[in-house]
């Protein structure tokens, strides 16, 4: 039963890593950041960890799961934004598309992860 939201998060970022890959290569230069090929595997990743570390807890009885989503999820916003920022102070050239990238892949797997676990409840 656990491997199929794996199976399925997997399947759904192939999907959009390719539809990214179309648009790295079809879209005008200046509406992409060089790193863009980067994010998508990046939020996949985090989807993951975060998604082991839910399955973990689930096992246990006495830990409230809501309270640590709420505290998962500030901890990875404070990580984005610390990655937000680094980016920008050494790729000032490529700044705004990179943040709108991220902003977008952010949001598009933070759907993702929200929808995951309200099938679970």
């Amino acid at each position: 039963m656990a491997k199929t939201p794996f199976i399925r998060l997997s399947l759904i970022y192939l999907a959009i890593f390719l539809a990214t890959l179309i648009f790295y290569f079809k879209a005008p230069e200046h509406l992409v950041s060089r790193s863009l090929l980067f994010i998508t595997p990046f939020f996949y990743l985090v989807s993951i960890l975060s998604h082991l570390i839910f399955l973990r807890l689930e096992k246990k009885q006495k830990v409230n799961k809501g309270l640590f989503y709420l505290k998962a999820s500030g901890v990875k916003l404070g990580i984005y934004i610390a990655i937000l920022l680094t980016y920008g102070l050494l790729f000032r050239d490529d700044v705004v598309p990179f943040f709108i990238s991220f902003l977008f892949f952010y949001v598009l797997f933070s759907f993702l992860e929200i929808k995951l676990h309200l099938r679970k409840m």
